[in-house]
């Protein structure tokens, strides 16, 4: 059916449904439309149904919406993500950093441009001005280079401090 909405398996096997309308926002829905009658459930067995399930929830608010997606500085201007983007924005990506990185996978996976600079804005602005133990503490990474490897990567990096 032409306007039927577009049925969506994620990992878990459950069925989410977007609008046409709504799919056009992903470059991969978009080509899929233009290309196939999509009487069938699209699966997206990389997809955890959270994930899929904000993945609708993003295509849908700016179909529904005149607004358009932040158009995000780089790099950040700002340490305050809120001062960056709209704060329906905000709070769309205010989740645990596993969640964003899953997001960012869909956004690249699935061609939506402005869901992949807005999670990528996110993960940047938690790192932005942070020591390398700080962003370690931040995501439970263990330090497993000696005190003489870290020297040595520090000094060969020594321009990337400049900027």
């Amino acid at each position: 059916m032409p306007n039927s909405p577009l049925q969506l398996l994620s990992k878990q096997g459950d069925r989410l449904l977007l609008s046409r309308s709504a799919a056009r926002g992903s470059a991969l829905f978009q080509d899929m439309l233009e290309n196939a009658p999509l009487d069938q459930p699209i699966s997206l067995p990389n997809l955890t149904t959270t994930v899929l399930e904000l993945v609708v929830e993003y295509l849908n608010y700016y179909a529904n919406s005149a607004l358009r997606p932040s158009e995000i500085q780089k790099p950040l201007r700002s340490n305050d993500f809120a001062e960056l983007v709209t704060e329906w924005e905000d709070q769309f990506v205010d989740k645990p950093h596993e969640v964003v990185f899953e997001l960012i996978i869909a956004a690249r996976y699935l061609c939506i441009p402005g869901l992949l600079d807005l999670a990528a804005a996110r993960v940047a602005g938690w790192i932005k001005g942070k020591t390398p133990e700080e962003i370690r503490r931040r995501f439970n990474i263990v330090n497993d280079f000696t005190p003489e490897e870290e020297q040595q990567i520090r000094d060969e990096n020594k321009w990337a401090e400049e900027l």
